[in-house]
């Protein structure tokens, strides 16, 4: 199959987006700190506090953000991200087709979301963020 150059270049742009979002995300996560301002510890007179987040305010929101949602199974959400980039790469290659790589991402994402779930069904506290409920509020859904 002969790929268009337009289509060749849009499969390059979002493998780029994504390796850096997996990068990203990956690291702000593994750098989380409760201590760090955010979402659920808004700061309001200690501008001089030193963030221990690598990506500074902007990982310490994100992973509080993730945290929030899903818990300790944010954790894994990296890795779905590199799964997703093998799955591009693939199709890019011609060694997939369109749909099943869409219906492993599919798949992936449902897992996601029933181990989140899963874990506010077990546990009430989550064991990454200690100051969060188990499996995030999708952890409460369930």
């Amino acid at each position: 199959m002969v790929m268009k150059k337009s289509t060749k270049y849009t499969y390059e742009i979002v493998f780029v987006l994504l390796a850096v979002a997996a990068l990203f995300t990956g690291l702000s996560l593994f750098s989380y700190s409760p201590e760090d301002p955010s979402y659920s510890n808004i700061v309001f007179t200690r501008y001089d506090e030193p963030i221990n987040n690598i990506f500074g305010k902007t990982g310490a929101y994100t992973a509080d953000i993730l945290g929030t949602f899903a818990g300790w199974v944010a954790l894994l959400i990296p890795f779905g991200l590199i799964y997703v980039l093998v799955n591009i790469a693939r199709v890019y290659k011609g060694r997939f087709s369109r749909v099943r790589a869409a219906g492993g991402i599919t798949s992936l994402v449902l897992f996601l979301i029933t181990l989140s779930v899963l874990t506010g069904i077990i546990s009430e506290t989550d064991i990454f963020f200690p100051d969060k409920t188990g499996g995030g509020l999708l952890g409460i859904a369930g």
